[in-house]
Protein backbone atom coordinates (compact mmCIF):
# COMPACT_ATOMS: atom_id res chain seq x y z
CA UNK A 1 0.00 0.00 0.00
CA UNK A 2 1.20 3.31 -1.20
CA UNK A 3 0.37 7.10 0.60
CA UNK A 4 0.82 9.94 -1.11
CA UNK A 5 -0.64 12.22 1.87
CA UNK A 6 0.45 11.82 5.04
CA UNK A 7 -3.79 11.79 6.27
CA UNK A 8 -3.39 8.37 4.08
CA UNK A 9 -1.02 6.51 6.25
CA UNK A 10 -2.15 3.46 7.99
CA UNK A 11 -0.63 0.53 9.26
CA UNK A 12 -1.23 -1.19 6.17
CA UNK A 13 1.47 1.11 4.46
CA UNK A 14 4.57 0.48 3.06
CA UNK A 15 5.99 3.22 1.09
CA UNK A 16 5.23 6.63 1.33
CA UNK A 17 5.81 9.58 -1.24
CA UNK A 18 5.30 13.24 -0.65
CA UNK A 19 7.06 16.04 1.46
CA UNK A 20 8.96 14.95 4.46
CA UNK A 21 6.66 15.73 7.80
CA UNK A 22 7.71 15.59 11.53
CA UNK A 23 7.81 12.12 12.61
CA UNK A 24 8.24 10.24 9.18
CA UNK A 25 11.25 8.48 10.18
CA UNK A 26 9.62 7.23 13.25
CA UNK A 27 6.55 5.47 11.53
CA UNK A 28 8.19 1.48 11.60
CA UNK A 29 5.50 0.11 9.13
CA UNK A 30 7.10 2.43 6.50
CA UNK A 31 9.18 0.30 4.32
CA UNK A 32 9.97 3.19 1.46
CA UNK A 33 10.02 6.72 1.88
CA UNK A 34 10.67 9.13 -1.34
CA UNK A 35 10.51 12.80 -0.93
CA UNK A 36 10.04 12.81 -4.79
CA UNK A 37 10.02 9.90 -6.97
CA UNK A 38 11.82 7.96 -8.05
CA UNK A 39 14.77 10.07 -7.78
CA UNK A 40 14.25 11.41 -4.17
CA UNK A 41 14.41 8.01 -2.20
CA UNK A 42 15.54 8.55 1.34
CA UNK A 43 17.55 6.03 2.76
CA UNK A 44 18.57 4.51 6.33
CA UNK A 45 22.05 3.23 6.78
CA UNK A 46 23.35 1.63 10.04
CA UNK A 47 26.78 1.76 11.54
CA UNK A 48 28.48 0.88 14.45
CA UNK A 49 30.97 4.13 15.70
CA UNK A 50 33.05 4.36 18.28
CA UNK A 51 35.80 2.67 20.54
CA UNK A 52 38.50 3.21 18.29
CA UNK A 53 41.00 5.82 18.28
CA UNK A 54 41.47 8.54 15.19
CA UNK A 55 45.00 6.50 14.62
CA UNK A 56 42.75 3.32 14.33
CA UNK A 57 40.30 4.93 11.71
CA UNK A 58 43.38 6.17 9.78
CA UNK A 59 44.68 3.02 9.52
CA UNK A 60 41.90 1.18 8.92
CA UNK A 61 41.04 3.59 5.82
CA UNK A 62 44.43 2.93 4.53
CA UNK A 63 44.02 -0.96 4.89
CA UNK A 64 41.11 -0.36 3.14
CA UNK A 65 42.47 0.99 0.04
CA UNK A 66 40.63 4.06 0.38
CA UNK A 67 42.61 7.84 -0.37
CA UNK A 68 42.69 10.59 2.58
CA UNK A 69 43.38 13.86 1.13
CA UNK A 70 45.40 15.80 3.48
CA UNK A 71 43.03 18.25 5.01
CA UNK A 72 40.58 15.28 6.02
CA UNK A 73 43.70 13.35 7.58
CA UNK A 74 44.40 16.49 9.88
CA UNK A 75 40.68 16.77 10.83
CA UNK A 76 40.75 13.22 11.42
CA UNK A 77 43.75 13.50 13.85
CA UNK A 78 41.97 16.60 15.58
CA UNK A 79 38.56 14.62 15.59
CA UNK A 80 37.09 14.51 19.45
CA UNK A 81 38.58 11.24 21.51
CA UNK A 82 36.08 8.70 20.64
CA UNK A 83 33.55 6.54 23.65
CA UNK A 84 35.63 3.63 24.86
CA UNK A 85 32.70 1.08 23.71
CA UNK A 86 31.04 1.09 20.73
CA UNK A 87 27.27 1.90 20.02
CA UNK A 88 24.75 1.55 17.01
CA UNK A 89 23.92 4.51 15.05
CA UNK A 90 21.04 5.20 12.03
CA UNK A 91 21.73 7.49 9.80
CA UNK A 92 19.41 8.93 7.28
CA UNK A 93 20.69 10.12 3.61
CA UNK A 94 18.52 12.43 2.19
CA UNK A 95 19.75 15.14 -0.63
CA UNK A 96 18.70 18.82 0.36
CA UNK A 97 15.89 19.27 -2.15
CA UNK A 98 14.03 16.49 -0.19
CA UNK A 99 14.41 18.78 2.88
CA UNK A 100 12.39 21.61 0.64
CA UNK A 101 15.04 23.34 -1.17
CA UNK A 102 15.06 23.68 -4.81
CA UNK A 103 18.42 25.75 -5.10
CA UNK A 104 21.77 25.48 -3.05
CA UNK A 105 21.47 26.34 0.48
CA UNK A 106 23.28 27.30 4.14
CA UNK A 107 24.20 24.56 6.14
CA UNK A 108 22.19 26.33 9.42
CA UNK A 109 19.06 26.15 7.12
CA UNK A 110 19.89 22.39 6.05
CA UNK A 111 20.20 21.30 9.44
CA UNK A 112 16.93 23.81 11.22
CA UNK A 113 14.98 21.83 8.28
CA UNK A 114 16.51 18.56 8.89
CA UNK A 115 15.81 18.55 13.09
CA UNK A 116 12.22 19.48 12.00
CA UNK A 117 11.93 16.27 10.91
CA UNK A 118 13.92 14.30 14.08
CA UNK A 119 17.43 14.01 12.82
CA UNK A 120 20.57 15.73 14.38
CA UNK A 121 23.97 16.35 13.89
CA UNK A 122 26.46 13.19 13.38
CA UNK A 123 29.66 12.47 15.79
CA UNK A 124 32.21 13.61 13.57
CA UNK A 125 33.75 9.39 14.04
CA UNK A 126 30.38 8.66 11.95
CA UNK A 127 32.74 10.15 8.67
CA UNK A 128 35.67 7.21 8.72
CA UNK A 129 32.59 4.53 9.36
CA UNK A 130 30.73 5.56 6.60
CA UNK A 131 33.62 5.67 4.13
CA UNK A 132 34.60 1.96 5.01
CA UNK A 133 30.70 0.95 4.97
CA UNK A 134 30.22 2.39 1.76
CA UNK A 135 31.73 0.43 -0.11
CA UNK A 136 29.45 -0.26 -3.03
CA UNK A 137 29.14 3.42 -3.73
CA UNK A 138 28.66 4.80 -7.17
CA UNK A 139 31.14 6.53 -9.39
CA UNK A 140 30.49 10.41 -8.85
CA UNK A 141 28.66 9.87 -5.72
CA UNK A 142 29.39 11.87 -3.09
CA UNK A 143 27.75 12.41 0.37
CA UNK A 144 28.48 15.02 3.09
CA UNK A 145 28.15 14.10 6.76
CA UNK A 146 25.84 16.16 8.80
CA UNK A 147 28.47 17.09 11.45
CA UNK A 148 29.67 20.09 13.86
CA UNK A 149 32.23 21.84 11.49
CA UNK A 150 35.88 21.16 12.59
CA UNK A 151 38.64 23.50 12.27
CA UNK A 152 41.10 22.32 9.07
CA UNK A 153 45.02 23.19 7.94
CA UNK A 154 43.92 24.02 4.64
CA UNK A 155 46.87 26.40 3.79
CA UNK A 156 49.64 28.75 5.72
CA UNK A 157 46.88 31.25 4.55
CA UNK A 158 44.22 29.33 6.10
CA UNK A 159 45.08 27.34 9.01
CA UNK A 160 41.74 26.86 10.65
CA UNK A 161 39.26 26.52 7.75
CA UNK A 162 36.16 25.04 8.99
CA UNK A 163 35.44 21.64 6.66
CA UNK A 164 32.73 18.80 7.04
CA UNK A 165 33.75 15.48 6.17
CA UNK A 166 32.32 13.95 3.19
CA UNK A 167 33.13 10.58 1.66
CA UNK A 168 33.54 10.49 -2.32
CA UNK A 169 33.79 7.49 -5.28
CA UNK A 170 35.77 9.32 -8.07
CA UNK A 171 37.04 7.53 -11.42
CA UNK A 172 40.14 7.57 -9.63
CA UNK A 173 38.85 5.66 -6.60
CA UNK A 174 37.42 5.91 -3.20
CA UNK A 175 38.43 9.30 -1.59
CA UNK A 176 37.45 10.11 2.29
CA UNK A 177 37.85 14.21 1.83
CA UNK A 178 36.80 17.40 3.92
CA UNK A 179 34.27 18.84 1.97
CA UNK A 180 34.91 22.32 0.21
CA UNK A 181 31.80 23.86 0.49
CA UNK A 182 32.44 25.69 4.10
CA UNK A 183 34.28 28.67 3.32
CA UNK A 184 36.10 30.56 6.18
CA UNK A 185 35.56 33.74 4.81
CA UNK A 186 31.86 33.47 5.25
CA UNK A 187 30.96 35.65 7.86
CA UNK A 188 28.74 32.96 9.66
CA UNK A 189 30.70 29.67 9.46
CA UNK A 190 27.56 27.82 9.01
CA UNK A 191 26.90 29.34 5.61
CA UNK A 192 27.33 26.61 3.30
CA UNK A 193 26.21 25.97 0.23
CA UNK A 194 25.17 22.68 -0.94
CA UNK A 195 22.83 21.42 -2.94
CA UNK A 196 23.86 17.73 -2.79
CA UNK A 197 23.35 14.53 -0.12
CA UNK A 198 23.59 14.17 3.34
CA UNK A 199 23.70 12.09 6.33
CA UNK A 200 22.66 13.16 9.51
CA UNK A 201 21.47 10.44 12.63
CA UNK A 202 18.30 9.40 13.69
CA UNK A 203 17.72 11.57 17.16
CA UNK A 204 18.56 8.86 19.68
CA UNK A 205 15.78 8.64 21.97
CA UNK A 206 16.57 8.37 25.90
CA UNK A 207 15.88 4.69 27.33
Amino acid sequence: EIAWDIAEISHGTKAFIGPLFPGVFDMSQLEHVYARFPEGRVRSIKLTVGGKTAQQYEDELKDGGFTVDHIARDMLRKMPAASKSSEDVELVRLNVRDLGFNTSTRFDAIFSRAKGLGLELCPAEVGPALRRALTDQAVGDEVVVGMKFMSARMSESQPNAKRAFSVVHRVGGMFYEASGRVLETRIIYDAWDYDGDLVFRRYKKQA
